[in-house]
């Protein structure tokens, strides 16, 4: 009994829930040459602008009166006075500086005679040998090494530069290669996503719409042709845009003036989109994605599966083969 209850509970929740997504989200809009207002509304609720808030009234703290005052004061006077000690002279920061920098250079001056005595005469006589012994170099082995070294610094610095060239047009040449393959991937399935992308755009409505237009000139004949202008401007883009969307047109007028020049309208509308519609476009795009995607799939599949049996089977022929 009760797991039957709890079902038409559930079944209660979701009968509201696919009620409430038949109710279509509306945004009314109205437009002139001064502002654009708009609002969005779902059922009574209205979405966007929300309601400004009330500003919450701040309670002030009263302030509390200070009742110890004459007791502070009296034992202030009556606490005896704490011994002032004198504070100790103080230095100057300069001196300070100066008798640091003079323990410097105090302790570099030790370091550099000890350094001074550790070398020996031997140690100089060993460097005066070494030097005479080096042989002078000849102008000739000058020259050959200068060849040498300039042929290196050529060769180095080609190489880079060809290895660099060789790598861009590999990653250009990469790169065209992948966007190829992707392509040929995804070109099937754009049409059929133009297509419930026409079917979405359908889907939104154009209701109560009120469009008014005021035009004019100083002179008449010209009045009368920029007249005619507007409204076939206007005529043939409400027709375009009832080829895209789902138009219903209260109201179209265009009015004009000849003693002056001016352009002014308003236009009034309210665009309806139902959530349920939304969803089950959803469903039936992903419905004919898979009925494309699956066949291709399960191909690969079946293919990598026949593959792997064949290896498996080589395997075991060549092992039977090195056994005999």
């Amino acid at each position: 009994m009760v797991a039957i209850i709890v079902l038409w509970i559930l079944l209660g929740i979701m009968a509201l829930i696919v009620i409430a997504l038949h109710f279509s989200v509306t945004a009314e809009i109205s437009a002139d040459r001064k502002n654009v207002e708009y609002k969005i509304k779902y059922l009574w609720f209205t979405i966007y602008p929300r309601p400004p808030k009330k500003p919450k009234k701040k309670r002030h703290k009263k302030s509390k009166k200070k009742k110890t005052e004459g007791f502070e004061k009296s034992s202030d006077e009556t606490l005896p006075a704490k011994p002032q000690t004198e504070a100790p002279p103080e230095i100057p920061i300069e001196q300070l500086l100066e008798q640091e920098a003079e323990e410097v250079d105090a302790v570099e001056n030790e370091n550099e005679e000890e350094n001074n005595d550790s070398l020996t005469s031997e140690d100089v006589t060993e460097k005066t040998e070494s030097e005479n012994d080096k042989p002078e170099p000849s102008d000739k082995t000058e020259s050959v090494q200068e060849k040498k070294s300039e042929e290196k610094k050529q060769a180095d610095t080609e190489k880079p530069h060809k290895e660099k060239t060789v790598k861009e047009d590999k990653k250009q040449n990469g790169r065209l290669d992948k966007i190829k393959d992707s392509w040929e991937k995804y070109k099937k399935y754009i049409p059929m996503g133009c297509k419930y992308f026409r079917k979405l755009l359908k889907t939104i409505r154009f209701t109560d719409t009120e469009i008014d237009l005021t035009v004019g000139k100083e002179d008449a004949c010209e009045a009368a042709l920029f007249y005619g202008k507007i409204q076939g401007v206007l005529f043939n883009l409400i027709s375009l845009i009832s080829g895209v969307f789902t138009v219903k047109i209260n109201k179209a007028n265009v009015n004009c003036v000849f003693d002056k020049k001016t352009f002014d309208g308003a236009v009034k509308t309210k665009i309806r989109i139902r959530p349920s519609a939304l969803i089950a476009l959803a469903f039936c795009m992903l419905a004919a994605f898979l009925k494309m995607y699956l066949p291709e799939f399960i191909k690969k599949r079946k293919a990598k599966k026949i593959k792997k049996r064949n290896n498996k089977e080589k395997s075991n022929d060549s092992k039977e083969t090195v056994g005999v």
